[in-house]
């Protein structure tokens, strides 16, 4: 009972989280922001809390439970406390309309109820299955034990290079969850499945933010939560989603800076926002660089922007500074140790193995082109992935190049698609064909209405030129491997908005409109079934990716500061659910 007790030390987390978005909410300078604005100001400041909580707990040794449970219980006191002296107002208004009123009102009462159902069903279910894939056993989870052991986040010894020197920033929450619930690892996949939760609802936002109605609102969401690669995932201790809720709040605000001069800096909003984009750039790096890919491009649009109209030098220097010192702060502690340990920012062993290794022309567009056909398996079609195949390598033998070179798919590996059957999702190998083919035909339709010369909404536009600009610069520098798609899901959700936006405004007849979004609904229905289906055999999964734990743990190979010993019995790696 004593112990059942301790464990809810872990609940302070969510309540700072909460009384932290109710400090927000009551400040003065805030109080026309929306929620989804206020929502990502809180989540920049929680983020930075945990962040420093762990950083100077690891300095002296001290992520032990009753350290970060103290640490816990003060924040969130101070947090409570201010929450109800600035928002005391907010938070019963918020008690009274989303608890009672939503359920009382019968507006749409049994769309609330099954979508509630949905999401109590679906984090029941990652509460139950316990870490299992290969890479959350070889290194996501097995750091988070190291880590807890040691009561340092510093660097260990492993033969295993990504449990110490890959991005950190998501275990460091599991960090915090798994020692105050007493080692036990039940929590653990909760941060992706309500990053999923999340990261529709921002896709929402988006879609309205980019001018959309409330039907091509929910269309857009719907094509987000049934994307395969983003549902399987969340039932991980993987980041992808993590990574994805990042980058949609990153887009989300930076949106708000597509065609404006840097004169709007001057009202406070803005600055606040400006700021929360350089914490979630430098958030993005240290929890998933392949994030920053399209990043970097929406970026480069800001920079032609500044030139084109004609900022002052000084300015844009001023901004750039801004962002770089933000950003600088945010990644210093994993440059530093990796500095310290391999001589360099990042360890050749680690992500750039996922970069491809030539500048060879044909070799690239070759690369680009894997990563474009596997997108292309649907389950419509049997068997249409063999076509692709031989589709790939016919252009190598036009080329006169080795379509398996290690320069261009990872480990030498074959073009074989069979592992990607979208017929059985997975969380490493799922394909999403709905939302490829959906923005592919939503471009062709978008293109046609340029040369019509219609008038088109310049930040429509924009979205459109700089979406289809970070996929084509992602599949150039993407190494082909099978399990690339995790990496897309960020860029995926990214088009959900513009499919359905681009639906809603560009289509002109209303019958169109209406079969354009029949189909994707039932696709997406469909889609989401499967999923629901395919899920149940995780309910007894026994994971193989165990073996490689033990031999990562008891076998290190490359020698690397650590206050203690990297071993320690399998039973406190294999699982502790118990």
């Amino acid at each position: 009972m004593i112990t059942y007790l301790k464990m809810l030390a872990v609940l302070l987390l969510p309540l700072s989280f909460i009384a932290n978005y109710y400090i927000i909410r009551g400040c003065k300078k805030l109080s026309k922001a929306s929620s989804y604005d206020v929502f990502i100001i809180c989540f920049c400041n929680w983020m930075i809390v945990l962040y420093a909580v762990t950083e100077i707990l690891s300095l002296f040794q001290a992520l032990s439970y009753e350290a970060l449970s103290i640490c816990w219980f003060l924040i969130s006191a101070i947090f409570v406390f201010a929450a109800c002296i600035l928002s005391s107002n907010e938070i019963v208004y918020d008690f009274k309309n989303v608890i009672y009123k939503a359920f009382k009102e019968k507006n749409h009462l049994f769309e609330k109820c099954i979508i509630l159902l949905l999401f109590i069903l679906m984090t029941v279910v990652a509460i139950l299955i316990p870490p299992y894939n290969y890479d959350s056993m070889v290194y996501h989870c097995t750091r988070v034990a190291h880590w807890a052991q040691n009561q340092s986040i510093a660097y260990f010894s492993s033969h295993t290079p990504e449990a110490v020197a890959s991005p950190f920033l998501a275990e460091y929450i599991n960090l915090n969850i798994y020692v105050l619930m007493l080692k036990h690892d039940h929590f653990l996949n909760l941060l992706q499945i309500f990053s999923y939760a999340i990261s529709g609802v921002y896709v929402r936002a988006l879609t309205k933010k980019l001018g959309g109605s409330i039907i091509f609102m929910n269309v857009a969401m719907l094509l987000f939560y049934s994307m395969p690669i983003a549902f399987m995932e969340a039932f991980t201790t993987q980041v992808d989603v993590f990574s994805c809720l990042i980058f949609l709040m990153f887009l989300y605000f930076i949106i708000d800076y597509w065609n404006q001069p840097l004169d709007i800096l001057r009202s406070s909003n803005y600055k606040i926002e400006l700021l929360c984009v350089a914490i979630l750039t430098g958030i993005g790096y240290i929890t998933k660089p392949s994030v920053c890919v399209s990043m970097a491009v929406i970026y480069l649009g800001i920079f032609v922007q500044m030139i084109l109209n004609k900022e002052k030098p000084s300015r844009i220097v001023s901004v750039i500074a801004f962002f770089a010192a933000v950003i600088l702060v945010m990644v210093f502690p994993e440059f530093y140790r990796n500095i310290i340990t391999f001589g360099s920012l990042s360890p050749e062993s680690v992500g750039h193995r996922q970069l491809v290794e030539t500048g060879h022309p044909f070799y690239i567009f070759l690369n680009f082109t894997k990563n474009f056909m596997m997108n292309l398996i649907h389950r419509l079609t049997a068997n249409n992935s063999i076509y692709l195949e031989n589709a790939l390598y016919f252009i190598a033998s036009v080329l006169r190049i080795n379509a398996d070179s290690t320069a261009i798919s990872e480990n030498g590996r074959a073009f074989d698609l069979d592992i990607n059957n979208p017929m059985k999702p997975n969380c490493d190998t799922s394909v999403n064909p709905l939302i490829f083919y959906s923005f592919i035909i939503s471009g062709i339709i978008l293109c046609k209405a340029f040369r019509k010369k219609r008038k088109i909404s310049s930040t429509i536009s924009r979205y459109y030129r700089e979406t289809l600009l970070s996929i084509i610069v992602l599949f150039i520098i993407l190494r082909w491997e099978n399990y690339v798609t995790r990496y897309e899901i960020s860029y995926l959700a990214m088009m959900c908005p513009l499919i359905a936006i681009i639906i809603e405004q560009i289509i002109d007849k209303k019958v169109h409109r209406i079969i354009a979004i029949g189909i994707i609904s039932f696709l997406a229905f469909s889609d989401l079934l499967l999923l629901f289906v395919n899920d149940t055999r995780y309910q007894c999964v026994v994971s193989s990716a165990s073996i490689d734990v033990i031999l990562a743990i008891s076998s290190p190979s490359i020698n690397l500061p650590s206050q203690a010993s990297c071993l320690f019995p399998a039973p406190c790696i294999l699982h502790l659910h118990q």
